[in-house]
């Protein structure tokens, strides 16, 4: 039973009748949300201005969905597979996302849909997310994104990025750290 303010809001089985909404509802979060799935509070993010693109996977977005949230920046994150922490957290925080269903290779609609949220974005982070038969299209991404003269950073060594980018790999700012790359930002 979950009473709130001297009402029953929800009545059974904690499977049955917990919810985000009734969770945001009973504790009052406000620019904070309740994730289900993952029972985690995380910030929304409501930043305007700076925009960035952030390429991710298998969890590499969510502590940059989180501190770039702490420090009023603007996301947009794609292309995320439905079954991906980063799907969850970047739902909860509130970002924009381009995404795809579980397991299913990033199809042309969804990729061209990505690369014009690139174009607006104000430049784009690679996480260093594992690539793979159904990611390698954001590979992609971040090539066009480099061929186009957006600013790109990567937290890959750059080892890495020549072995994944050759040539342009040259144009991209490897940093080690979260807070490196948000320095560089907000200059």
């Amino acid at each position: 039973m979950l009473i709130n303010k001297n009402k029953v809001i929800a009545y059974g089985e904690p499977e049955d009748t917990v919810n985000e909404k009734i969770i945001n509802n009973l504790y009052g979060l406000k620019d904070k949300n309740f994730n289900n799935l993952l029972g985690s509070v995380e910030l929304s993010n409501k930043a305007s201005g700076i925009k960035a693109f952030v390429v991710a996977g298998d969890g590499t977005g969510a502590p940059l969905y989180r501190a770039l949230t702490k420090k009023e920046i603007g996301i947009y994150s794609g292309i995320l597979h439905e079954n991906d922490v980063d799907y969850e957290i970047g739902r909860t925080i509130g970002i924009g996302m381009d995404t795809m269903g579980a397991f299913k290779s990033i199809d042309n609609e969804t990729y061209l849909k990505a690369i014009g949220e690139i174009s607006n974005s104000d430049f784009v982070i690679d996480a260093g997310f594992d690539i793979g038969n159904i990611n390698i299209k954001n590979v992609d991404l971040i090539k066009e994104a480099i061929k186009s003269n957006k600013k790109v950073f990567s937290l890959r060594s750059e080892v890495d990025g020549k072995k994944i980018y050759g040539e342009l790999s040259k144009k991209v700012n490897y940093e080690n750290n979260i807070s490196d790359i948000i320095k560089q930002v907000k200059k």
